[in-house]
Protein backbone atom coordinates (compact mmCIF):
# COMPACT_ATOMS: atom_id res chain seq x y z
CA UNK A 1 0.00 0.00 0.00
CA UNK A 2 1.26 3.80 -0.93
CA UNK A 3 0.37 6.21 0.97
CA UNK A 4 -0.22 9.61 -1.30
CA UNK A 5 -0.10 13.09 0.10
CA UNK A 6 -2.84 15.25 -1.31
CA UNK A 7 -2.88 19.07 -1.04
CA UNK A 8 -5.62 21.06 -2.20
CA UNK A 9 -5.10 24.87 -2.66
CA UNK A 10 -7.82 27.36 -3.28
CA UNK A 11 -6.73 30.80 -4.22
CA UNK A 12 -8.82 33.82 -2.75
CA UNK A 13 -8.29 37.35 -4.02
CA UNK A 14 -10.12 39.20 -1.07
CA UNK A 15 -12.33 40.80 -3.70
CA UNK A 16 -16.28 40.26 -2.62
CA UNK A 17 -19.14 41.44 -5.15
CA UNK A 18 -20.83 40.92 -8.17
CA UNK A 19 -18.29 41.83 -10.71
CA UNK A 20 -18.60 38.94 -13.14
CA UNK A 21 -14.45 38.40 -13.30
CA UNK A 22 -14.30 38.86 -17.05
CA UNK A 23 -11.60 41.48 -17.31
CA UNK A 24 -8.52 42.40 -16.16
CA UNK A 25 -8.71 46.55 -15.19
CA UNK A 26 -9.55 48.17 -18.72
CA UNK A 27 -7.70 51.13 -17.15
CA UNK A 28 -4.68 49.71 -18.12
CA UNK A 29 -5.90 49.78 -22.04
CA UNK A 30 -8.39 52.26 -22.82
CA UNK A 31 -6.16 54.93 -23.38
CA UNK A 32 -4.08 55.22 -26.64
CA UNK A 33 -1.13 52.29 -26.26
CA UNK A 34 1.56 54.78 -27.01
CA UNK A 35 0.06 57.17 -23.88
CA UNK A 36 -0.61 53.98 -21.88
CA UNK A 37 0.46 53.60 -18.39
CA UNK A 38 2.06 50.06 -19.57
CA UNK A 39 3.93 52.56 -22.30
CA UNK A 40 4.54 55.38 -19.41
CA UNK A 41 5.66 53.10 -17.20
CA UNK A 42 8.12 50.56 -19.05
CA UNK A 43 9.83 53.34 -21.04
CA UNK A 44 11.09 54.46 -17.62
CA UNK A 45 13.46 50.97 -17.96
CA UNK A 46 15.21 51.98 -21.62
CA UNK A 47 18.14 50.88 -21.99
CA UNK A 48 21.00 50.43 -25.00
CA UNK A 49 20.49 47.18 -24.79
CA UNK A 50 19.73 45.40 -28.96
CA UNK A 51 17.89 42.68 -27.27
CA UNK A 52 15.03 43.81 -25.20
CA UNK A 53 13.43 46.53 -26.19
CA UNK A 54 11.01 48.39 -23.42
CA UNK A 55 8.59 50.09 -25.88
CA UNK A 56 8.27 47.55 -28.07
CA UNK A 57 6.85 45.59 -25.13
CA UNK A 58 4.47 47.73 -24.16
CA UNK A 59 3.03 47.74 -27.54
CA UNK A 60 2.78 44.13 -27.45
CA UNK A 61 1.72 43.93 -23.47
CA UNK A 62 -0.84 46.61 -24.44
CA UNK A 63 -2.43 44.24 -27.49
CA UNK A 64 -2.20 41.41 -25.22
CA UNK A 65 -4.54 42.58 -22.72
CA UNK A 66 -6.56 43.50 -24.83
CA UNK A 67 -7.10 40.05 -26.43
CA UNK A 68 -6.38 38.45 -22.59
CA UNK A 69 -10.03 40.11 -22.01
CA UNK A 70 -11.51 38.78 -24.63
CA UNK A 71 -10.64 35.22 -24.11
CA UNK A 72 -11.32 35.80 -20.43
CA UNK A 73 -15.00 36.97 -21.92
CA UNK A 74 -15.42 34.04 -23.91
CA UNK A 75 -14.37 31.43 -21.77
CA UNK A 76 -17.57 32.60 -19.13
CA UNK A 77 -19.94 32.97 -21.35
CA UNK A 78 -19.13 29.25 -22.82
CA UNK A 79 -19.26 27.38 -19.24
CA UNK A 80 -22.51 29.55 -18.82
CA UNK A 81 -23.85 28.05 -22.38
CA UNK A 82 -22.83 24.45 -21.29
CA UNK A 83 -24.26 25.02 -17.75
CA UNK A 84 -27.96 26.53 -18.61
CA UNK A 85 -28.94 25.35 -22.26
CA UNK A 86 -30.74 22.75 -21.95
CA UNK A 87 -29.47 19.46 -24.59
CA UNK A 88 -26.70 21.34 -25.55
CA UNK A 89 -23.06 19.03 -25.72
CA UNK A 90 -20.38 21.24 -25.67
CA UNK A 91 -16.67 20.86 -26.26
CA UNK A 92 -14.84 20.58 -22.83
CA UNK A 93 -11.32 20.45 -24.89
CA UNK A 94 -12.50 23.70 -26.46
CA UNK A 95 -12.81 25.46 -22.68
CA UNK A 96 -9.68 23.82 -21.47
CA UNK A 97 -7.52 25.03 -24.07
CA UNK A 98 -9.09 28.33 -23.33
CA UNK A 99 -8.30 28.46 -19.93
CA UNK A 100 -4.68 27.11 -20.37
CA UNK A 101 -4.54 29.97 -22.42
CA UNK A 102 -5.48 32.48 -19.96
CA UNK A 103 -2.46 31.29 -17.72
CA UNK A 104 -0.32 31.07 -19.89
CA UNK A 105 -0.80 34.45 -21.51
CA UNK A 106 -0.45 35.81 -17.81
CA UNK A 107 2.55 34.14 -16.87
CA UNK A 108 3.78 35.22 -20.09
CA UNK A 109 3.25 39.13 -19.27
CA UNK A 110 4.90 38.53 -15.56
CA UNK A 111 8.22 37.17 -17.44
CA UNK A 112 8.22 39.66 -19.68
CA UNK A 113 8.42 42.54 -16.81
CA UNK A 114 10.45 40.63 -14.90
CA UNK A 115 13.38 40.37 -17.91
CA UNK A 116 12.88 43.98 -18.35
CA UNK A 117 14.04 44.33 -14.57
CA UNK A 118 16.75 42.37 -14.76
CA UNK A 119 17.87 44.01 -18.43
CA UNK A 120 17.66 47.35 -16.58
CA UNK A 121 19.27 47.12 -12.98
CA UNK A 122 21.73 44.48 -14.57
CA UNK A 123 23.11 45.94 -17.40
CA UNK A 124 26.68 46.24 -17.47
CA UNK A 125 26.64 42.11 -16.41
CA UNK A 126 24.29 41.50 -19.49
CA UNK A 127 26.90 43.24 -21.96
CA UNK A 128 29.62 41.34 -20.39
CA UNK A 129 28.34 37.85 -19.84
CA UNK A 130 25.18 38.02 -22.61
CA UNK A 131 22.97 36.18 -20.39
CA UNK A 132 19.78 37.70 -18.69
CA UNK A 133 20.15 35.87 -16.20
CA UNK A 134 16.49 36.43 -13.77
CA UNK A 135 14.16 35.76 -16.54
CA UNK A 136 11.22 34.31 -14.40
CA UNK A 137 9.48 33.67 -11.51
CA UNK A 138 10.87 30.54 -11.12
CA UNK A 139 14.53 32.33 -11.00
CA UNK A 140 13.33 34.79 -8.47
CA UNK A 141 12.57 31.80 -5.63
CA UNK A 142 15.29 29.89 -7.10
CA UNK A 143 17.93 31.99 -4.61
CA UNK A 144 21.04 29.75 -5.23
CA UNK A 145 20.97 29.07 -9.12
CA UNK A 146 23.92 31.29 -9.84
CA UNK A 147 26.56 29.84 -7.80
CA UNK A 148 29.80 31.94 -7.62
CA UNK A 149 27.66 35.12 -8.40
CA UNK A 150 25.02 34.20 -5.57
CA UNK A 151 25.92 37.66 -3.56
CA UNK A 152 25.24 39.63 -6.90
CA UNK A 153 22.47 38.02 -7.80
CA UNK A 154 21.00 37.89 -4.18
CA UNK A 155 20.70 41.48 -4.80
CA UNK A 156 19.49 42.06 -7.84
CA UNK A 157 16.97 39.65 -7.02
CA UNK A 158 16.00 41.94 -4.29
CA UNK A 159 15.74 44.70 -6.35
CA UNK A 160 13.49 43.47 -8.67
CA UNK A 161 11.23 41.61 -5.81
CA UNK A 162 11.29 45.10 -4.77
CA UNK A 163 10.17 46.67 -7.72
CA UNK A 164 7.59 43.92 -8.29
CA UNK A 165 5.69 44.41 -4.96
CA UNK A 166 6.47 40.65 -4.67
CA UNK A 167 6.13 39.99 -0.86
CA UNK A 168 3.10 41.45 -1.62
CA UNK A 169 1.58 39.41 -4.64
CA UNK A 170 3.55 36.62 -3.91
CA UNK A 171 0.45 34.59 -3.72
CA UNK A 172 -0.75 35.25 -7.03
CA UNK A 173 2.56 35.35 -8.61
CA UNK A 174 3.00 31.66 -7.43
CA UNK A 175 -0.21 30.47 -8.26
CA UNK A 176 -0.54 31.46 -11.95
CA UNK A 177 3.27 30.01 -11.71
CA UNK A 178 1.91 26.49 -10.50
CA UNK A 179 -0.86 26.45 -13.07
CA UNK A 180 1.20 27.08 -15.89
CA UNK A 181 4.23 24.27 -14.84
CA UNK A 182 1.07 21.67 -14.18
CA UNK A 183 -0.78 22.63 -17.87
CA UNK A 184 2.82 21.97 -19.49
CA UNK A 185 4.23 19.33 -16.97
CA UNK A 186 1.91 17.56 -15.39
CA UNK A 187 1.42 13.86 -15.84
CA UNK A 188 -1.79 14.12 -14.15
CA UNK A 189 -2.86 16.70 -16.90
CA UNK A 190 -5.23 14.30 -18.53
CA UNK A 191 -7.21 13.50 -15.57
CA UNK A 192 -7.62 17.35 -14.85
CA UNK A 193 -9.02 17.78 -18.32
CA UNK A 194 -12.24 15.54 -17.53
CA UNK A 195 -13.79 18.14 -14.63
CA UNK A 196 -15.81 20.13 -15.53
CA UNK A 197 -17.16 22.70 -12.76
CA UNK A 198 -21.02 22.96 -12.57
CA UNK A 199 -21.08 26.48 -10.47
CA UNK A 200 -18.71 28.27 -12.69
CA UNK A 201 -15.47 28.71 -14.38
CA UNK A 202 -12.64 27.25 -12.20
CA UNK A 203 -8.54 26.95 -13.23
CA UNK A 204 -8.37 23.74 -12.18
CA UNK A 205 -5.29 20.86 -12.32
CA UNK A 206 -3.68 17.82 -10.78
CA UNK A 207 -0.24 18.66 -10.23
CA UNK A 208 2.34 16.87 -9.60
CA UNK A 209 5.79 18.27 -9.28
CA UNK A 210 8.04 17.00 -11.59
CA UNK A 211 5.75 14.29 -12.52
CA UNK A 212 6.57 12.86 -8.44
CA UNK A 213 3.40 11.14 -7.29
CA UNK A 214 3.69 11.16 -3.13
CA UNK A 215 2.40 14.52 -3.17
CA UNK A 216 0.07 15.13 -5.88
CA UNK A 217 -1.49 18.99 -5.52
CA UNK A 218 -4.83 19.86 -6.58
CA UNK A 219 -4.76 23.63 -8.02
CA UNK A 220 -8.85 24.57 -8.02
CA UNK A 221 -8.63 28.69 -8.29
CA UNK A 222 -11.91 29.89 -8.88
CA UNK A 223 -10.82 32.19 -12.53
CA UNK A 224 -12.80 35.21 -10.79
CA UNK A 225 -10.44 35.76 -8.41
CA UNK A 226 -7.13 34.55 -10.57
CA UNK A 227 -8.36 37.41 -12.94
CA UNK A 228 -9.08 40.07 -9.85
CA UNK A 229 -5.24 39.15 -8.14
CA UNK A 230 -3.63 39.61 -11.31
CA UNK A 231 -5.89 42.98 -11.98
CA UNK A 232 -4.86 44.13 -8.42
CA UNK A 233 -1.16 42.97 -9.46
CA UNK A 234 -0.62 44.75 -12.88
CA UNK A 235 -2.82 47.95 -12.02
CA UNK A 236 -0.12 48.68 -8.84
CA UNK A 237 2.99 47.72 -10.62
CA UNK A 238 1.83 49.95 -13.39
CA UNK A 239 0.72 53.10 -11.29
CA UNK A 240 -2.40 52.91 -11.49
CA UNK A 241 -4.46 51.97 -7.76
CA UNK A 242 -2.68 50.36 -5.16
CA UNK A 243 -5.38 47.27 -3.55
CA UNK A 244 -6.18 47.06 -0.21
CA UNK A 245 -7.53 43.29 -0.54
CA UNK A 246 -5.38 40.81 1.23
CA UNK A 247 -4.56 37.65 -0.93
CA UNK A 248 -4.83 33.99 0.55
CA UNK A 249 -4.02 30.54 -0.36
CA UNK A 250 -6.57 28.15 1.38
CA UNK A 251 -4.72 24.80 2.12
CA UNK A 252 -5.94 21.43 2.74
CA UNK A 253 -4.24 18.53 3.28
CA UNK A 254 -4.84 14.79 3.84
CA UNK A 255 -3.06 11.26 3.37
CA UNK A 256 -4.62 8.54 1.19
CA UNK A 257 -3.50 5.22 1.07
CA UNK A 258 -3.68 3.50 -3.03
Amino acid sequence: MTKIHFIQENFDSGFRGTYKGYHIDCRLVTRPNSTSPICIKLLKYQTPSKYINPLTIALVMFDTITYLNQIIETSFQYNYKLRTTKNYIGNIFYLNNQKEQIVHIMKRLIDDLIMILCTYHDYTNIQKNNEICISSIGDLKNKTKYNNKEKINKNLILQIKNELNYEKYKTILNVINDLHNAYKHSCLMNSSHLEFNPTGVSLSAYYAKYNKLDNIYYLNHNMIHVVVGFSDFLLEFFDIENSKRKHLLLTTKKDIDI
